[in-house]
């Protein structure tokens, strides 16, 4: 949101030839003045039947550094009539290729700027900034992020006695491998007077020497266990953080930080805090902490203080990227030991006491639909556990309580492990609607609890963590999907690696007793697994269709049967962005029973009735029949199933595909044993069944359909 091309002043002597025969523009002889900058601009722009063949090339040699500031946004030019600066530098642009379509070709582009003996003297500091160097180079070949390579190869300056060395390497942006050192020591305050940089104030004299090696592809990777190569030592006596976002500085910082890890290992990573600490709003805070080998996290941590989260990250975190925090955190902590101790529950080397407590913390960011909301939070440490005694969570319109404990903190924190814990969940209502990927949510953060009371099924699967490993007893009295409801929920939630089981589950189902085991994951935020065995004894046909989407999807023709059923089915499959069952994916069978079922208005009935002149089996009552289905690709099989309606025997077996479409072989036993019957086949659909005398033939077998995505994989 800069203006560049804006108070400034052009001054060209341009040729350009154009040839309308292939249509190609050369740029023969261009010399600009923009402000101060001399500029030589040379190339040409042909058009070819596809595309275009493009060779810019801007360069400015050996002119002054204030030539070049020139050209930088109009703020940058009242800083530059109280700055004296002097110094040489060159730059130059290159943008040269073929752009072609069809087969994915596109230029590369160039940009570099050199300055050499570089001098800023700001009107507000005594001491200039002198000895300045750089050279940096940025290139994108074929515009193409992943071969990104960006240098720069010098960068130092001194002043007075202070003095910064640096040099940075980035190759392929989106995933980076970055080589880079500092070295520094520097009074901050004359630094950013001397600059004349004021969007931040910065003081305090910073001591440096750090460098890192890092490779996005392997680092920070269990499978790998590997790690960055780093080694820094920072030192900051006297530290003052001011910025535009909040009125308020961080003040009296004191920090020295080292960081060593020469192998890249896990089991060489060793973090030292020694300590740090700062006062915000007259609140002192401070942590010390000593954290190596990853391979076995050994620590050493104390901290103590009160944190409020809403004013200190104001001051780092501007209200555009849409991250909200409210709330205070109140530490009183002395950890020490390591991990291999606490897993093997030796609790008498360890020496972890103390306490944490929370109170209305309120997160809010782009990638949650509502704000979460911890109302209350007390912990306290004891052995390898942090225990949460009492844990209020609002999120949307769902309001969960929670104790228990956590555990494995030390690897969760520091990103080689899960948090592991056992939970009991308490909750009156859950809506799982706002827990979907693109729920549409509240955008504000309130002083009070302003949640929607109701929100519809939104687009996207429900997502879930990765990096944690919990377990939670539930008693959920009633959640909540689109317009499907469960009562009662009592039994055991297991969340671990990104994927959710629900175990031997009681629940209240269209008003029937069902025990349910399930498992759920996430592999997109379209796309999710599941798995589902459930049991209902006794449930009313009809209320179980209005109220169950999924029986009401698979089973159309259940709209108008009456009367009691139980089911025992096992189901697995795949559901879409609107978390509904993509049918070709799915496989499982069970056992639909009918205790006492009347079947009134189904087409397929009716039409074995007209067909067969036999009125009474167009409408039949159904009792003690067992339905054995199996599911795949797409088609639902029926075993062959014995009835009985008035005297007749029929027999049905067959396929019906999901989308209704009919393969059935049907016969009618006459009375008075049904020793006799007549054969027929079922075709045609749901809606539209044909009967035909006949038996069936090899014609009739259904097409099965294989989910497309899966095929794709």
């Amino acid at each position: 949101n800069e203006k560049y091309a804006s108070e400034k002043s052009l001054d060209a002597e341009l040729v350009t030839r154009i040839n309308t025969g292939n249509l190609e523009l050369t740029f023969t002889k261009n010399d600009l003045h923009i402000n101060d900058l001399p500029l030589d601009f040379t190339g040409f722009i042909r058009f070819p039947e596809s595309g275009y063949d493009i060779d810019l090339r801007f360069k400015s040699e050996q002119t002054n550094v204030r030539n070049v500031v020139t050209v930088l946004p109009p703020a940058y030019l009242k800083w530059l009539d109280e700055t004296e600066v002097k110094g040489l530098a060159s730059l130059f642009l290159d943008f040269v290729g073929s752009y072609r379509a069809e087969t994915g070709e596109n230029p590369s582009l160039l940009f570099g700027l050199d300055i050499e003996d570089g001098y800023v003297r700001n009107a507000q500091t005594p001491v200039p900034v002198s000895d300045l160097g750089m050279k940096f180079r940025l290139g994108i070949p074929a515009m193409n992020y992943d071969s990104l390579r960006m240098d720069l190869d010098t960068l130092h300056l001194k002043m007075g006695q202070g003095f910064l060395q640096s040099h940075f390497h980035l190759l392929n942006l989106n995933s980076p491998r970055i080589k880079s050192l500092l070295k520094a020591d520097a009074d901050l305050g004359q630094l950013m007077q001397a600059v004349g940089y004021n969007e931040i104030m910065l003081k305090g004299k910073l001591v440096c020497d750090a460098m890192i090696d890092y490779n996005s592809e392997t680092d920070f990777n269990s499978k790998s266990r590997r790690m960055p190569v780093a080694k820094a030592d920072i030192a900051w006596k006297n530290g003052f953080i001011q910025t535009p976002y909040y009125p308020a500085p961080l003040k009296d910082i004191d920090m020295k930080v080292i960081i060593t890890n020469l192998t890249g290992t896990y089991h060489d990573m060793d973090i030292d805090l020694q300590p740090i600490t700062f006062t915000f709003e007259d609140q002192p805070f401070m942590i010390k902490a000593d954290v190596e080998n990853f391979d076995n996290v050994q620590y050493d941590v104390v901290s103590k203080g009160i944190l409020d989260l809403e004013k200190i990250s104001k001051v780092f975190i501007p209200e555009k990227y849409g991250i909200q925090v409210q709330g205070l955190i109140e530490t009183d902590l002395k950890l020490k030991g390591n991990q291999s101790d606490a897993i093997k529950g030796l609790y008498s080397r360890l020496n972890n006491s103390g306490t944490l407590k929370l109170k209305d913390i309120k997160l809010k960011s782009n990638e949650l639909p509502y704000p979460v909301w911890i109302t209350s939070g007390d912990f306290h440490i004891q052995d390898d556990k942090l225990n949460a005694d009492n844990l209020l969570l609002h999120y949307g319109s769902s309001t969960i309580k929670m104790k228990g404990y956590y555990k494995n903190l030390f690897p969760f924190m520091t990103g080689t492990g899960m948090l592991k814990g056992g939970l009991t969940l308490q909750s009156d209502r859950l809506n799982l609607n706002e827990f979907l990927a693109y729920a549409v949510g509240d955008d504000s953060l309130s002083t009070g609890q302003s949640m929607p009371s109701e929100a519809g099924a939104a687009g996207g699967v429900a997502m879930l963590p990765k990096n944690l490993d919990l377990t939670l007893q539930a008693n959920i009295r009633e959640a909540v999907y689109d317009q499907f409801v469960m009562r009662n929920i009592k039994g055991e939630l297991k969340l671990d690696g990104g994927k959710l089981w629900l175990k031997d589950a009681g629940a209240g189902l269209a008003g029937a007793k069902a025990i349910l085991n399930a498992s759920y994951e996430p592999v997109s935020t379209n796309r999710a697994v599941f798995d589902v065995d459930i049991k209902a004894d006794s449930f009313d046909i009809q209320r179980f269709y209005k109220e169950v989407p999924l029986f009401a999807e698979m089973a159309p023709s259940a709209k108008t049967v009456k009367g009691q059923v139980s089911l025992k089915y096992q189901l697995a499959g795949n559901l879409d962005d609107n978390m509904m069952p993509v049918m070709p994916s799915l496989k499982g069978g069970g056992t639909l029973s009918l205790h006492n079922v009347q079947v009134k208005g189904l087409k397929l009935f009716s039409a074995v009735a007209r067909k067969t002149g036999r009125d009474s089996i167009g409408n039949p009552n159904l009792k003690a029949v067992n339905l054995n289905t199996t599911i795949a690709k797409n088609i639902m099989t029926l075993e062959r199933t014995r009835m009985k309606i008035f005297g007749f025997r029929p027999r049905i077996e067959g396929q019906a595909s999901l989308d209704g479409r009919l393969n059935l072989r049907f016969r009618l036993g006459l009375p008075p044993f049904g020793i006799i019957g007549i054969p027929m086949t079922i075709t045609g659909t749901m809606e539209n069944p044909k009967v035909n005398m006949r038996k069936g033939k090899e014609e009739d077998e259904l097409e099965e359909t294989e989910d497309q995505e899966d095929v794709e994989q």
